[in-house]
């Protein structure tokens, strides 16, 4: 991160959590989500995004925390991620933050197992980890998620055929 990056503040149950702006493409109202079989547990499924196919990931599953209903007031945050723009399933949606690199507590110490966390800072009197995008997969699990979507969008095509 630079020193004059922009963070989006996001809530799951009632924890905050932040990511870099510059990863963000855009933040959209919680749409239909059509089921992906066979797919892992942390991928709800897929929405169609004006005619591209992006997977929605459930961060509860990524950051162990309950499962629950998609409800109305949810939002997906629409990430550019690798080669495969991937959306993430959040309750809400807070501010956008300037960083400052003095706010940022390194979390090597806390989060060992836990790479796709960069460090953890106060926001008022709200703890916020910020999320590091590019850590949350493996390449493999990339991988994987790039042959479903494909694989999606091959039937999807055959089907219109």
């Amino acid at each position: 991160m630079t020193n004059t990056d922009k963070l989006l503040i996001f809530r799951i149950e009632e924890q905050n959590f932040a990511i870099s702006l510059e990863v963000v493409a855009v933040v959209i109202n919680i749409v239909e989500i059509c089921e992906l079989p066979h797919a892992p547990e942390y991928i709800l499924g897929i929405i169609n995004y004006y005619g591209e196919v992006l997977p929605v990931i459930d961060l509860r599953f990524i950051f162990q925390q309950k499962s629950r209903d998609i409800e109305l007031s949810d939002k997906l945050i629409v990430v550019k991620f690798s080669e495969q723009p991937i959306c993430l399933w959040v309750d809400q949606i807070g501010e956008i933050i300037d960083f400052q690199p003095d706010m940022i507590k390194e979390s090597n110490n806390f989060f060992m197992e836990m790479n796709y966390i960069d460090g953890i800072f106060m926001l008022e009197n709200d703890i916020v980890f910020l999320q590091n995008v590019e850590n949350f997969f493996t390449k493999e699990v990339m991988e994987k998620l790039h042959e479903l979507v494909s694989t999606h969008k091959q039937i999807s095509s055959a089907k219109m055929n």
